[in-house]
């Protein structure tokens, strides 16, 4: 949880911790905590304000992007600020949701982290059996010459989605 008001990391997190009890939840006051935070331990969802001093939630998301280990975070967005059709454009990639301050209940808060943290972990599932399709493959052609393309194509995905699963399922390409 990222936001450099108090108040609204105190709130923020009686939310959480209502509708999740066991859940570790970690809190950052701005974008350098929270990335220093993310880098040490990846978390399973990030809920980031967008207005902060010194780095911003826009350069935190960038900042997640470039970053192989919190690119496929999922990021729910808490701003009390109105946004244009710019800021809208650069939340696009990565953002579950968009939550404006103030306007949602906590049990529609708590819909959208639950449709977050269960859509990462289909994600989760289908990069788990493309590996293990992947790996089957292998077993199967070990003998064989074979190329990663050969392997991408039997499980239907790209070389690169290929390589994306298996780094994040087994920490090699």
């Amino acid at each position: 949880l990222v936001d450099d008001d108090p108040d609204t990391l105190e709130t923020q997190s009686r939310i959480i911790k209502a509708g999740y009890p066991d859940c570790r939840l970690s809190l950052a006051r701005d974008g350098r905590d929270a990335l220093a935070q993310m880098r040490q331990d990846r978390p399973d969802l990030v809920l980031l304000d967008l207005m902060m001093p010194e780095l911003d939630g826009f350069q935190v998301l960038e900042a997640m992007r470039q970053d192989e280990r919190c690119r496929n975070t999922p990021v729910i967005v808490f701003t009390g600020r109105t946004l244009t059709e710019e800021d809208m454009r650069r939340l696009n990639h990565g953002v579950s949701s968009i939550l404006q301050k103030g306007i949602f209940t906590v049990d529609e808060t708590l819909q959208h982290i639950r449709a977050a943290l269960s859509a990462r972990e289909r994600l989760a599932d289908e990069r788990r059996g493309t590996v293990r399709k992947a790996l089957a493959y292998l077993h199967e052609h070990y003998a064989e010459q074979l190329s990663r393309g050969d392997i991408a194509r039997f499980a239907g995905v790209s070389e690169r989605h290929l390589s994306r699963c298996f780094r994040q399922e087994m920490g090699v390409t």
